[in-house]
């Protein structure tokens, strides 16, 4: 090979790495920028879900189950003379 040839090779061998580069590096930083709002989504997820385990703990409560029973379907727990107890 002449001197010639083997330069452009070399020439044309950087600038293709160079290029390489380029790409790579707009490669990553577009996933990166993805990975941010993925993260930002899952946070938000979090604490979304850390209210929904409160309010159902909330809405379990025996006496928030009883007042709304007794306002809503005018149920009234049972007098004593009335159970019947079956052994």
């Amino acid at each position: 090979m002449s001197a010639r040839v083997l330069f452009w090779l070399l020439w044309l061998s950087v600038v293709a790495t160079g290029v390489a580069v380029s790409v790579v590096r707009h490669e990553t930083r577009l996933q990166f920028s993805q990975i941010q709002q993925l993260q930002k989504h899952r946070d938000a997820l979090d604490v979304e879900w850390g209210r929904l385990q409160l309010e159902r703990a909330t809405w379990a409560d025996a006496g928030k189950i009883r007042g709304m029973a007794e306002q809503r379907l005018g149920m009234h727990p049972p007098k004593d003379e009335i159970v019947v107890v079956v052994e």
